[in-house]
C-alpha cells in the first residue's frame, strides 16, 4: 500500500503542472510499469481527483478537472473568496482521502 499511495502522490505532483495525464505519460514520467500507472489513474478517478477527458479505448487522457477549473480562472483579487475558499476546501478533501 505504501508503494501505491506514493504513486498516487507523485502523480498529483504531476498535475500540478499539468492536469492532464495519461496512464503512457505516467509510466515513463514516473519510471512504473504502465499497468501500476493505470491502476493509480483508476483509483484517482474512483475517489473524484481526475476524470476521463477523452472516449478512446487506448491512450486514454484524463483531466484533474478541479485543477483545471482553478488554472483557468481568472484572477480575481478584489471578488468572491467564498469560492476560492470552497476550491480549497475541495482539494483539501481530496488531501485527506489520499492519506496527505
Amino acid at each position: 500500500a505504501g508503494e501505491s499511495t506514493n504513486t498516487l502522490l507523485r502523480i498529483v505532483d504531476l498535475l500540478a503542472a499539468n492536469p492532464f495525464i495519461s496512464a503512457t505519460g505516467i509510466a515513463g514520467e514516473l519510471g512504473v510499469a504502465f499497468t501500476t500507472a493505470q491502476r493509480a489513474i483508476e483509483r484517482l478517478e474512483r475517489i473524484g481527483i481526475v476524470k476521463q477527458a477523452t472516449q478512446a479505448k487506448r491512450d486514454r487522457v484524463y483531466c484533474a478537472q478541479v485543477l483545471l477549473d482553478i488554472l483557468e480562472e481568472p484572477a480575481d483579487l478584489t471578488g468572491n473568496r467564498d469560492e476560492r475558499k470552497a476550491a480549497l476546501a475541495e482539494l483539501a478533501a481530496y488531501d485527506q482521502e489520499l492519506g496527505i
